[in-house]
């Protein structure tokens, strides 16, 4: 995560680092883990966590940050 991260918003990595630990300390890793438990056999474990996080990564410091789509299945009230 670090390494898409350094690629993808590398002044998050290196001036703002503080939300980047506040966003793994929000993060609901035990329920990714327990979602990823249903792909066993099917593909790695571990790059499915990955997509997971690097998906939530993308909402949180992405161009949709600002100003999220409406019509979001995630969007909250």
């Amino acid at each position: 995560m670090v390494r898409a991260a350094t690629k993808n918003y590398p002044d998050l990595v290196e001036n703002n680092v503080s939300a980047w630990f506040s966003f793994f300390d929000g993060l609901p890793l035990g329920w990714l883990q327990f979602w990823a438990l249903d792909l066993d056999g099917v593909i790695s474990k571990r790059h499915a966590l990955g997509g997971m996080v690097y998906e939530r990564m993308r909402r949180h410091f992405g161009a949709m940050a600002v100003q999220p789509d409406l019509l979001d299945d995630r969007r909250t009230a």
